[in-house]
């Protein structure tokens, strides 16, 4: 068992990284599943939760981070007995990654309609751990996602295994627009 202390609330350098190595909570969500979206949000949860608790014992900082690059390597526990299906990347990058993605960005709030006509109110909030302020293109290069060598398979083996790398890039430079564009936007 491992103890949680308070993560840190300091920046790093660019070139700073970190890996996140835990064992796939579920299935890894893929973009082929044809369930609906309210079907799928337990298994979002839990990936969420996963890279958050592994953030959170590698006592990752807590904002500070302006941009990174997320790597992902996902290894299947193949059964012998099973014929092992070809898997592509880009399936899982789409669902896996970005519920990796999610866990990594601050926790924001869950907005409904109890019921129609209601005005919205806020019933929770999304798991998220606050690396970094947003998911955008600005503050992310990734998720690369990459299938590696099968696991060796074993009664309680795990579904899959992931390794996420986070590596600090240096932040965009500003937006400077031009005397006439600022004009123009006026």
């Amino acid at each position: 068992m491992t103890t949680m202390s308070e993560p840190a609330a300091a920046s790093a350098p660019a070139g700073t990284r970190w890996v996140l190595e835990f064992n796939a909570p579920v299935a890894p969500l893929s973009s082929n599943d044809r369930r609906k979206k309210i079907a799928q949000a337990g298994d979002i949860r839990a990936w969420r939760t996963a890279v958050w608790a592994a953030a959170r014992a590698a006592k990752l900082p807590v904002g500070g981070v302006e941009r990174i690059r997320l790597d992902i390597l996902l290894r299947f526990a193949d059964r012998p007995d099973r014929r092992i299906p070809d898997r592509e990347s880009s399936n899982y990058e789409a669902a896996t990654g970005k519920a990796l993605l999610d866990g990594l960005t601050p926790s924001k709030p869950v907005r409904k309609r109890p019921f129609p006509g209601a005005p919205v109110a806020t019933v929770g909030h999304t798991i998220g751990y606050g690396l970094i302020p947003d998911d955008k293109d600005r503050n992310v290069d990734g998720p690369h996602l990459v299938i590696g060598e099968p696991l060796e398979w074993w009664p309680a083996a795990p579904t899959a295994t992931v390794r996420v790398t986070v590596t600090v890039l240096e932040p965009w430079p500003p937006v400077v627009r031009s005397a006439r564009r600022r004009a123009a936007v006026r």
